[in-house]
């Protein structure tokens, strides 16, 4: 097995040099270990709805979530409008 064959669920990048490839680099968003833990704790709290937003691509977004037990994650979140149309109940207007 090819040691970059592990990375399912990495981006692969091919290198180039002169037009000829010469390597490949595997570039991965390693699921933090207390994210796990905390989505756990979450439901264990009964939370029923556990949403992830993410700027990454959704490939991504989606691996990191199917890893934590979210079903429900939105991709490529670029600023809080897009955010706040996206989830129904949320309001961009800000109340003080």
């Amino acid at each position: 097995m090819q040691p970059w064959a592990k990375l399912s669920n990495a981006l692969l990048v091919e290198i180039e040099v002169d037009g000829k490839v010469v390597g490949y680099l595997g570039l991965d968003d390693p699921l933090r270990k207390e994210s796990l833990e905390t989505v756990k704790h979450l439901k264990a709290l009964g939370v029923k709805r556990v949403l992830m937003v993410s700027g990454d691509r959704k490939a991504t977004v989606e691996n990191i979530a199917n890893q934590l037990g979210v079903t429900e994650f939105f991709a490529e979140a670029i600023c809080g409008l897009w955010i706040s149309e996206s989830f129904s109940g949320c309001s961009s207007s800000r109340t003080d």
